[in-house]
């Protein structure tokens, strides 16, 4: 609380805001959901150090108008999940910010690692990238900001996060 206070004294216009939480559906002893592990930042006192919340809401192979919620499917609307934990423990006052999101594409020619984040054909990322930040705007009036996963991804082009290049290595959109 003192460090948020700090910050806030110096610069009241600062947004502290907690490290983006990515989704799984795995409850240790490795990884941990991020509802739980959001709901568990909130028990050990999370709530007033944080100006607004964050996730990773990646469609992963369903459209953004999928709206199917539960703790087992991952999925755009899963990020709505993570709002209601906040709700729960009182903080419909702050935004809950999208950090690193979309929909991979992944030629199909690849032979690269597998993805780990589903994959969509490219007409489809883009729909569902656009459908997403549509029904963010319509719908979700408490989210902060939503950036996509990479502009061009700094890593060797057989690495899966390729699929959610914004553009080439050599700057043509993808």
């Amino acid at each position: 609380v003192y460090k948020r206070q700090a910050l806030h004294a110096a610069d009241p216009t600062m947004t502290v805001i907690a490290a983006a939480l990515a989704p799984t559906i795995e409850t240790g002893p490795d990884n941990i959901s991020e509802l739980v592990f959001l709901n568990d930042m909130y028990i050990f006192g999370a709530g007033p150090v944080m100006d607004a919340a964050a996730g990773k809401p990646y469609g992963f192979d369903f459209p953004p108008d999928d709206r199917r919620n539960h703790d087992r499917l991952l999925n755009f609307s899963r990020f709505a999940q993570m709002r209601e934990v906040m709700i729960v423990h009182g903080d419909s006052s702050k935004p809950l910010w999208g950090s690193q999101w979309g929909w991979n594409s992944l030629p199909d020619d690849w032979s690269g690692l597998p993805s780990i984040w589903g994959s969509v054909s490219a007409e489809e990322q883009i729909s569902y990238t656009l459908g997403a930040i549509e029904r963010a705007e319509t719908e979700w009036p408490w989210i902060g900001v939503l950036i996509l996963h990479h502009w061009t991804p700094p890593y060797p082009l057989d690495f899966p996060q390729q699929g959610f290049a914004l553009t080439t290595t050599g700057g043509l959109p993808t």
